[in-house]
């Protein structure tokens, strides 16, 4: 009956371990998929520039719009930079707990 008991134990503490694993691969996961949008909407908006640009220079030679243009890409640039950094620091604090829980 002892043996049992011994498997059982055993058995509930590989579904922990096993289930913490996965708890943290989601994590880790959610994170990467943040990243790809961030990423994905960054070569968007370049995209876009570059073609608010050429039509700017084909068609007209108005500096003051495509300084407009450049300023309110520059602050995209900005903000989606500070996205990314939050989105690094949380996939660096998950793989940080996950390393820990490894570790253990």
């Amino acid at each position: 009956m002892e043996v049992n008991r011994n498997k059982l134990d055993q058995l509930v503490s590989a579904t922990r371990s096993l289930f913490d694993k996965v708890e943290n691969n989601e994590r880790v996961a959610g994170g990467l998929m943040k990243q790809c949008e961030a990423l994905q909407q960054s070569l968007s908006s370049t995209q876009e520039y570059q073609g608010s640009v050429q039509v700017l220079g084909q068609g007209s030679s108005n500096r003051r719009q495509l300084v407009e243009i450049e300023g309110a890409y520059v602050q995209q640039l900005q903000t989606e930079n500070s996205e990314l950094k939050a989105m690094l620091e949380e996939y660096q604090s998950t793989l940080e707990l996950k390393l820990d829980g490894i570790r253990r």
